[in-house]
């Protein structure tokens, strides 16, 4: 699509290179807009959006092309304009780059609206993660984001009348976004997350299962490591831990949907898992990851089974030793095992711990561990 827009450079090219008094700006527009389809045509997209900042900034006169408006053209009609070349991978590139352009250079609202530049981008990520899915299943997705979008459209606008449950995603679908996140986590995640609805919205079930989908991930993820074992490499056991670890700083769900999801067994998965790899997977950097969040509600999970773990061990340690005690309440288990512990230090941490944990006074623990040691346990 070699443009040729304007009739002034030709005329002052043949006209024995007189300048064009008079005329200069609209030369320099003719150039411009001339030198702008060109880049476009071979892929030189950088070249292009360079070429229409300026001719952004010489716009003045009515009868000049408007290149916003050029723009608004290529995002909704990006095929068989460019040769895909260079920075130009694909029209769905295309179309996103211009969208970008219009949305840091805008002037005026109407140029780009969000909801146009969320549709774009939809279908930049749908391209970019389409390796297997048909076209069957990319056309379920993007019909479901724009379902989405006019669901938070009613909701802006108070309209409750028009907001409809969603329709359910078919397994192909959700099939595809495990896909998409197994392979690229943060294109993945991007997805998903254009297909969520906000937290305070009323319908939370269509959530549901888009947040499973990191479940099932990272269950997946544990199963391949657990069943890798020892024979295979550090190298390719390092790379499945790193992608427990970018899904886990992802993985966000509302809090009310938190008991249906099974997150305590996830965590104990893991937490045996990091016992079995200490030196390439650890308690610590999990519980790093779940800092710092919206809601502590995670972490106080994760730290509650962490603590679950840790005192099962332990009783587990001292009636393996004294199977006499395995008759006893689990409490009593314990303050033996503290007792019989070699590191003081450590000792006291874990009383600390566990009194803190149960909410009581280390003094009335020590006094009720002394009493039911006079009597013999």
């Amino acid at each position: 699509m070699m443009a040729t827009s304007g009739h002034h450079v030709s005329d002052c090219s043949k006209a024995s290179r007189v300048h064009p008094f008079g005329l200069e700006v609209s030369v320099t527009q003719d150039q411009l807009l001339t030198a702008f389809f060109n880049h476009l045509y071979l892929g030189q997209w950088e070249l292009a959006s360079a070429c229409a900042a300026s001719l952004e900034s010489l716009q003045g006169s009515d009868d000049q092309v408007d290149i916003r408006v050029v723009l608004q053209a290529i995002i909704r009609h990006p095929h068989d304009i460019s040769l895909g070349l260079d920075s130009i991978s694909s029209p769905h590139q295309l179309a996103w780059l211009a969208s970008l352009h219009l949305k840091q250079e805008a002037r005026k609202e109407e140029d780009l609206s969000a909801d146009d530049y969320r549709e774009v981008e939809l279908r930049l990520l749908l391209y970019l993660a389409n390796s297997d899915a048909g076209s069957a299943v990319l056309q379920e997705v993007y019909m479901y984001f724009k379902a989405v979008q006019l669901q938070l459209e009613a909701a802006h606008q108070m309209l409750v009348q028009k907001q409809t449950l969603l329709p359910n995603l078919s397994k192909d679908c959700l099939k595809f976004l495990l896909s998409t996140l197994s392979k690229d986590v943060t294109l993945g995640h991007t997805i998903i997350q254009r297909l969520l609805l906000p937290k305070q919205h009323r319908v939370e079930e269509n959530n549901l299962s888009l947040h499973q989908v990191y479940i099932t991930c990272l269950r997946d993820c544990i199963s391949s490591l657990e069943s890798v074992g020892d024979r295979g490499s550090v190298v390719e056991k390092e790379q499945m831990v790193q992608l427990i670890h970018s899904l886990l700083n992802y993985f966000d769900p509302p809090v009310s949907l938190l008991p249906r999801l099974d997150i305590e067994e996830l965590f104990t998965s893991l937490l045996r898992l990091a016992n079995h790899y200490p030196g390439l997977f650890n308690e610590s950097s999990l519980t790093a990851i779940l800092v710092g969040r919206d809601s502590d509600t995670l972490l106080q999970t994760f730290l509650k089974v962490q603590s679950t773990m840790s005192w099962e061990c332990v009783e587990r340690d001292v009636c393996t030793r004294h199977p006499q005690l395995k008759c006893m309440c689990p409490e009593l288990r314990i303050n033996f095992a503290l007792s019989m512990m070699d590191d003081r230090e450590a000792a006291w941490r874990n009383l600390l711990h566990w009194v803190l944990e149960n909410d009581q006074h280390v003094l009335i623990k020590i006094v009720n561990s002394s009493l039911s040691y006079r009597g013999g346990l």
